[in-house]
């Protein structure tokens, strides 16, 4: 699975330390890449302390959510794109869509999910963390 394109929209960064493109851009690959990788100590860092999913609400409930995911899959592959951001000072929020693929340790066929996914990003003590990530997906 690849990425896609994002679209920024609203406001840029402001100059009173708003998140850039860039910034939004690095935070979704470190995601991808610690997904895949099941480097819970990544995802750690990616997360700000009160944040919440559709089924978890903190930081440990949600890496220790991730780890379970983790300790019962061979592989993972995982895909965020079509994002579209609005940013508004130090908060960005992006509306996109993702596909993920796991297999399950000990079997060959994989599952593949795919639907819509939000993500609020806050820029919390100089760094962007997540803390807001929901998804719906189609079977």
């Amino acid at each position: 699975l690849s990425g896609g394109r994002m679209q920024f929209g609203g406001p840029g960064p402001e100059k009173n330390g708003g998140i850039s493109d860039t910034e939004l851009l690095s935070l979704i690959t470190r995601l991808t890449v610690a997904y895949e990788d099941g480097d819970s100590k990544t995802l750690e860092n990616l997360f700000a302390a009160r944040a919440q999913t559709n089924s978890e609400a903190g930081r440990r409930a949600i890496v220790k959510s991730y780890r379970r995911l983790f300790n019962v899959t061979e592989q993972r592959k995982m895909a965020l794109y079509d994002i579209s951001w609005w940013r508004e000072g130090t908060m960005a929020l992006g509306q996109g869509r993702f596909e993920v693929r796991v297999t399950e340790k000990g079997e060959t066929a994989s599952s593949l999910y795919s639907g819509d996914v939000i993500v609020r990003v806050e820029k919390l003590n100089g760094a962007p963390q997540i803390t807001q990530l929901y998804h719906h997906y189609y079977q």
